[in-house]
């Protein structure tokens, strides 16, 4: 990946930050990381800085609500971000890096509850109940690419990709790369 790297972002957050340097430097690519608004983490409204059961319980039904119920208009938690503006966050940096680097291949560092449901709902091989429980692990990869209308997931987590059905061969490789650091 490093010979054919043209750019590396990560979201604004130190952690984010830190890690695609870290991997920027493992990778010797010679590029200097960029930091991109849109890969932020999502907001979580009034369970930020809470720790009790209670408040995990609310978290943890976002994911019911997004991938079993398909309702992303659900905020996380029931009152941060809702998972429809997620979804539209982060297709707009694809677009937005799509255009940047057309052909090329960039490594992005986000946050692995927006970039999950995000990739689900975005790749059009994956249904969008694939990312159920299917988390993206620290410093996990899913690697798409974009054929020039829709993105497509090549690997998640180091594993084949759970396909939409009727799907069954992996995409056109020669679209635009992205490998996904969460």
């Amino acid at each position: 990946m490093r010979d054919s790297l043209a750019a590396v972002y990560s979201s604004p957050l130190r952690r984010a930050v830190e890690t695609a340097a870290i991997l920027n430097d493992e990778l010797a690519t010679g590029l200097q990381p960029q930091t991109h608004d849109g890969l932020s983490e999502g907001s979580v409204g009034d369970l930020e800085g809470q720790s009790s059961a209670e408040h995990f319980a609310r978290f943890d039904a976002t994911f019911d609500h997004w991938y079993l119920n398909g309702d992303l208009d659900h905020r996380i938690g029931g009152t941060g971000e809702r998972g429809s503006a997620a979804v539209d966050r982060i297709s707009g940096v694809v677009d937005d890096l799509v255009a940047r680097h057309p052909g090329q291949t960039v490594l992005v560092v986000g946050h692995g509850t927006i970039l999950q449901l995000a990739l689900t709902a975005l790749c059009a091989n994956l249904p969008l109940a694939s990312g159920y429980r299917n988390w993206i692990e620290n410093a996990g990869v899913v690697d798409t690419v974009h054929d020039g209308r829709h993105l497509h997931c090549l690997s998640w987590s180091g594993r084949p990709p759970v396909l939409a059905p009727g799907l069954v061969d992996a995409p056109d490789t020669k679209g635009d790369h992205s490998a996904t650091a969460a």
